[in-house]
């Protein structure tokens, strides 16, 4: 819970109860600010069930400084008000620029740059040398359990912007005030308004995430590390850059189903597939330069580290960064919120060692990705397969399974492909490519029973990634998919 406490200097501060309970110092004047609770007195005549606490914001013993602080204003206005006088007609630009008549506010030339790679104070990276990866988000209770379920539940559904709420703002507020103070430029916003400006900012990040691609996407908690009260939490990213009716979209598959289901039960089972939502980007002002490239590592898979401060229901969301680049998304709301002079393309990649699997194990697998129309005569098969199943070892991350499966169906062996496809889909993992290989599966089979229940699954699959997105019918598609069975009456 938060709380908003005014310090003796006038400045108004929000932050969390315990933050307060700590001790919190003012970034305007240095002092401590702490929370005290203090019990009603024991008065025959005082109401308890009325009030039984009385919560209180003070400052600690006062200091020379803070004495000084209680000087009448009208004493020190009276010594301050001709040098103050003298050095209005010098601020007089600066202010008006700052009221909009003279266009965006650069930052002094003598201001200090950011951290110029993640916080390491917020994790010991040489203290951590493996992810717990014995942990279920839908069975079992963890450090951010509550943070990963509603990741799981939201992303799937391209519904990223409901995850704002998630993140808690101290940190990057106490940055902004910081790097202000630094430029020797004091804040006139309140911290309220900074951190308005930083959920504007993540939320338009996490809104214009679900665009990148017109398929499927899937985040997934595949570890966790804890740190007296910090938790890094690992998450795989994944995005198709097909729609399921691309996937399907073969007379190598279609034709032979032509032979099983006509059009009209085929359109009754899967009527969600000629409907994708819309990928035009609504193009955010204060993240061009961003959002159009390196967005995490530029790929359709990689890992996010994700670090967290409190535990249970408490937790929340400090920073974030690329397991590959570790470019942490704090540094780029500085640059969002204008308290840094930097640009998005100035932030260096981080030097930390994480742990987990190899930055190149996972280089071949999104290049494989990315090219995955390459006849498998081209590729080192072998080399894939161990980095694949290295990376598997090291997260228990179900896509390595379901990767497997599309390497198997590649080199041919169909049946051993289905093993891996069940396996993934055991450990809650599924992708256009595995409901590929299971309806052809069914139509080998020749079983229209079977093949149905395949068709309402993928449906089912592509209705989830429909949930809270503007769709509509692709016509196109649609026509296309009706001439495989007007093709296949005429033989």
């Amino acid at each position: 819970m938060r709380r908003n406490c005014i310090c003796l200097c006038g400045t108004q501060i929000r932050a969390p109860i315990a933050t307060f309970k700590r001790g919190m110092p003012c970034p305007n004047c240095g002092r401590t600010i702490v929370f005290e609770e203090q019990i009603a007195p024991e008065d025959p005549h005082f109401n308890h069930s009325d009030l039984d606490r009385d919560l209180d914001f003070n400052t600690k013993e006062l200091t020379l400084s803070d004495r000084f602080a209680r000087i009448p204003k009208w004493v020190l206005y009276g010594a301050v008000v001709t040098p103050l006088l003298a050095v209005l007609a010098s601020l007089a630009p600066f202010a008006l620029e700052r009221l909009g008549f003279s266009g965006p506010w650069n930052m002094p030339a003598e201001i200090e740059n950011p951290p110029r790679t993640v916080d390491s104070s917020l994790m010991d990276w040489s203290k951590i040398k493996d992810w717990n990866t014995n942990i279920d988000v839908v069975e079992g209770p963890f450090a951010g359990y509550e943070v990963a379920r509603e990741i799981m539940k939201k992303v799937p559904a391209s519904q990223y912007d409901a995850l704002e709420r998630l993140f808690q703002y101290d940190t990057m507020r106490a940055q902004i005030v910081d790097l202000r103070n630094k430029a020797k430029y004091p804040v006139h916003e309140s911290l309220d308004l900074i951190e308005g400006r930083l959920s504007e900012s993540v939320r338009a990040f996490l809104a214009d995430s679900q665009t990148i691609t017109p398929g499927y996407h899937d985040w997934r908690v595949v570890g966790i590390a804890q740190q007296d009260n910090k938790t890094a939490m690992l998450l795989r990213y994944y995005r198709e850059s097909e729609t399921v009716a691309d996937a399907l979209d073969d007379e190598g598959l279609l034709l032979p189903l032509t032979k099983l289901v006509d059009f009209n039960n085929f359109k009754l089972y899967c009527d969600s597939i000629f409907r994708t939502k819309q990928t035009d980007r609504n193009a955010n002002a204060n993240l061009l330069g961003y959002i159009y490239t390196n967005f995490y590592a530029d790929n359709n898979f990689g890992y996010l580290v994700l670090i967290l401060s409190g535990t249970g229901t408490d937790a929340q969301i400090q920073d974030g960064f690329d397991y590959q680049l570790k470019r942490p998304l704090s540094q780029f709301c500085l640059i969002w919120t204008g308290a840094s002079r930097l640009n998005t393309n100035e932030i260096p990649s981080g030097t930390m060692q994480l742990p987990g699997p190899l930055e190149s194990e996972i280089r071949v697998v999104q290049t494989w990705l990315k090219n995955k129309k390459e006849s498998s005569q081209s590729l080192n098969l072998q080399e894939l397969r161990t980095n694949i199943e290295s990376i598997y070892d090291q997260t228990k991350d179900p896509l390595m399974l379901d990767l497997m499966g599309r390497l198997e169906s590649q080199s041919g062996d169909q049946q051993k492909a289905l093993e891996y496809f069940r396996k993934a889909k055991l450990a809650r993992f599924q992708s256009s490519e595995s409901h590929r290989a299971f309806l052809q599966e069914a139509i080998r089979a020749q079983d229209s029973n079977l093949l149905i229940e395949r068709l309402h699954e993928i449906n089912n699959f592509w209705d989830v990634k429909l949930t809270g997105c503007d769709a509509e019918e692709d016509r196109k598609k649609y026509y296309k998919f009706q001439r495989y069975w007007r093709r296949s009456e005429n033989f």
